[in-house]
């Protein structure tokens, strides 16, 4: 199902540039960082992914063509899979999430074997496609998944790992090391192992559309098209489902601009579906929360001491707070009953607004997040549990989507260690 391909990766040359000083994040740069980046280092690979010049698309290209000339970036003479293990902490645990990058073919959704869980929007795609017609190139890997609960794949590379890496980068806070496999049967025991496997998208939907866009665009123009060619396929980071080191992390929400909000009305509506208990102490909601499975929120609010842990009283009622036909697997979310229900429902922040964001926020971090009401803009904030990797691949396999900022995984991806051009070589 999957067809994969080793590839001649372009990288940063380490006898030119500082590798930690070229790296940066994988979207969500605000203008400051991006400053920030530009000083870093005058070959940060921030120049190629979101430039700040006027017309910087082609500033892009004009970069990516001179560092490749200049050496700066240098291209594999042999095709490769490269081997990448990421290392971090979460509340003083570590992590280790392996995978390998490799490119994917493009194809539609519809065939069944790459598959999403989120809606995309056009104007990333728009951005996107404009950064690869001027570069004729893909910066950034897409983050996929796949099931190999006998870790096939993993074991293949076993031997590749027990050698040096030709990349060890630590990048806030995380630690990635790279490995390079060129043995031509291992690889294709890897592309055989994968031929039938479905992959499903951790992150990355909007720029595997937009491979999909250009990829069409290209094909239009070419006579000759055999559909070997290189742009028939997008570079993509894949990671076993059954990776120890897989971390799927929640996003919480802040609520603002709610008119004649009546916080006494709101807990009888809530109460009527939800059990609803009050903690004097942070850490102890925080425990509570974490001590339910499924369907369990913290709630702050603002000008109140109190923090507030509710509970669905009675799966049965799910049905009925969420009318519709959507599948009961989407309707099972967390997110799913906090965004139909009390956010569209009880608040009356209709599907568009939240679309827009018109009365929430996102953020990532449980403390910013509290910390939102130290702003009287914010009325009250939700504190979540995260989703389940099971939740996200029964979704896509369901042909589904799952509501915005359903799924975090952690750490994203970094920009700037293997670049994929299109042109032949």
């Amino acid at each position: 199902m999957a067809n994969i391909r080793a590839f001649k990766g372009i990288t940063y040359n380490p006898e030119k540039v500082k590798l930690d000083e070229v790296v940066a994040p994988y979207d969500v740069i605000p203008p400051a960082y991006r400053d920030e980046l530009y000083a870093k280092n005058p070959y940060n690979v921030i120049r190629l992914i979101l430039g700040r010049e006027e017309n910087w698309y082609q500033s892009a290209a004009n970069y990516f063509k001179n560092w490749r000339k200049e050496g700066i970036l240098r291209r594999e003479q042999k095709p490769t899979f490269y081997y990448l293990v990421q290392e971090f902490s979460i509340d003083g645990v570590n992590y280790q999430r392996s995978g390998f990058i490799s490119l994917c073919e493009l194809v539609e959704f519809s065939k069944g074997i790459v598959l999403p869980h989120e809606k995309t929007l056009s104007k990333p795609k728009a951005d996107r496609f404009e950064l690869m017609k001027a570069t004729n190139a893909n910066f950034e890997q897409i983050f996929g998944l796949y099931y190999d609960d006998e870790k096939k794949i993993d074991k293949l590379f076993q031997e590749t790992i027990s050698q040096k890496p030709f990349i060890d980068v630590t990048f806030e806070g995380v630690r990635n090391i790279i490995w390079k496999l060129q043995d031509e049967k291992l690889i294709d025991s890897v592309i055989h192992v994968m031929k039938d496997k479905k992959i499903y998208i951790a992150d990355g939907h909007h720029r595997y559309e937009t491979g999909i866009i250009y990829r069409n665009y290209r094909k239009e123009q070419e006579p000759n098209y055999t559909g070997k060619e290189l742009y028939n396929y997008i570079l993509m980071y894949l990671t076993n489902v059954e990776d120890k080191g897989l971390v799927i992390l929640p996003t919480h929400r802040g609520i603002f601009g709610l008119d004649n909000f009546d916080y006494n009305n709101f807990k009888n509506k809530v109460s009527e579906y939800f059990e609803w208990k009050e903690y004097t102490d942070k850490s102890e909601s925080l425990k509570a929360l974490k001590g339910y499975d499924h369907h369990a929120f913290m709630i702050k609010f603002q000008n109140k001491d109190e923090y507030v842990v509710i509970k669905l009283k009675d799966t049965d009622s799910i049905d009925k707070i969420i009318p519709g036909d959507v599948s009961k697997t989407v309707k099972n979310l967390d997110v799913t009953i906090l965004h139909s229900f009390i956010l569209e429902q009880i608040l009356g922040i209709s599907k568009e607004a939240q679309a827009q964001k018109l009365n929430l926020d996102y953020e990532k971090d449980i403390d910013v997040t509290l910390n939102l009401l130290n702003d009287k803009k914010y009325q009250m904030v939700f504190i979540l549990n995260p989703s389940k990797i099971g939740e996200v691949t029964s979704i896509a396999n369901e042909g589904g989507t799952m509501p915005q900022k359903s799924t975090y995984f952690y750490p994203k991806l970094y920009s700037g260690f293997i670049f994929n051009p299109f042109d032949e070589e």
